[in-house]
């Protein structure tokens, strides 16, 4: 018998980090598809298992830092500063519908960019029938829909911390205990009046 223990191989931990940076790789590349980045190392997988395991490898605190990495690197590929997305969301919410109203679709194509930025999505239709009489009927209809102005005003709030004084004031708890007479008295009066 021999005096030799037997060894198993853990895991290597590489591979595993090494598969999860091809993930979060894919994942920047390909327009931020979890399950869809993993797929592609391992095809294998169904929808569901992949996404399930996207999530918490994109949730994982060891991915973190390499995320931020790449969050920066998009950053400053795109260089986009918080200034420019300040100026886009502003400029989402001071736009107007009836920029759009009468438009065709040559008209939207040659709209300056900043009211083409401000459209969300386009739908263009073209019916060509004959009607009873036989005659050619064209029906062109184009439905320009533009940014949500309500999200953009709530992510420029986010951004510029408007959210910050309700929020301390929904966390604030008082402790009774820790109130003097008068304190008390007032509390008592205003739950009195409340109630």
């Amino acid at each position: 018998m021999s005096n030799r223990k037997h060894e198993t191989k853990p895991v290597n931990q590489i591979t595993m980090i090494e598969e999860h940076k091809q993930m979060i790789d894919n994942y920047f590349s390909n327009g931020f598809n979890g399950s869809k980045a993993l797929q592609d190392l391992r095809p294998e997988l169904g929808y569901n298992t992949a996404k399930v395991t996207a999530n918490s490898i994109l949730k994982s605190k060891s991915n973190q830092e390499y995320i931020q990495g790449k969050r920066q690197e998009l950053r400053a590929r795109a260089n986009i500063e918080t200034e420019q997305i300040t100026t886009e969301l502003i400029n989402w919410i001071y736009s107007d519908a009836t920029d759009y109203i009468g438009l065709n679709v040559k008209d939207l194509k040659g709209l300056p960019n900043e009211l083409k930025r401000c459209i969300q999505s386009v739908k263009h239709r073209v019916k060509e029938y004959k009607d009873r009489a036989g005659q050619d009927i064209r029906e062109e209809v184009l439905e320009v829909r533009i940014i949500d102005k309500s999200k953009a005003v709530e992510i420029l709030n986010k951004m510029l911390g408007n959210y910050s004084l309700d929020n301390s004031q929904k966390g604030t708890k008082v402790n009774i205990e820790t109130l003097n007479v008068q304190e008390l008295k007032l509390l008592a009066n205003i739950l009195t009046k409340t109630g």
